[in-house]
């Protein structure tokens, strides 16, 4: 009696996770891209500014997909810079030539086609509001050590 239990919780534990995942991979592009804030990325140590990457400086990085937009975080990790990064394209329209323009007065992005609009100062290109049931394509960012050199990758 006891072993039927458990294998109902377990079959109950399995049936509850067997949710909808959260869609990562929702844009074709792989970035590889060096971001560098002692020259040419200065702006962006400044929290809460954004800069959009349209096309690579060196021939060995990409830009993902449509481009990159890249945001200081206005909550930064213990005192040091800290970015997110995303793709240009909107995940609603999935096409290379349409995309978002970010507005650094309320830290959105907005679509030119469908007019979703995605919200960059959290960190995550959460839809705020419009047609799309997914956030903008969100890119890691990892900062080498003991530098200001950060890279966006997949």
């Amino acid at each position: 009696m006891n072993n039927l239990k458990y294998i109902l919780i377990i079959l109950l534990i399995i049936f509850l996770s067997c949710g909808e995942e959260e869609v990562k991979d929702i844009i074709p592009g792989y970035p590889n891209f060096k971001i560098d804030l002692n020259n040419l990325d200065a702006e962006l140590r400044s929290p809460g500014s954004i800069k959009v990457y349209t096309k690579p400086r060196l021939s060995n990085e990409s830009v993902g997909y449509s481009g990159l937009i890249v945001v200081s975080n206005i909550i930064q990790e213990s005192g040091g810079v800290s970015l997110s990064a995303f793709d240009l394209c909107c995940p609603n329209e999935k096409m290379r030539d349409i995309i978002v323009s970010p507005s650094i007065s309320d830290g959105t992005a907005t679509c030119s086609k469908c007019k979703s609009v995605f919200d960059l100062y959290s960190g995550l290109g959460n839809v705020k509001s419009g047609p799309s049931k997914t956030g903008l394509q969100k890119y890691n960012v990892g900062k080498e050590s003991g530098s200001t050199i950060f890279h966006v990758y997949r």
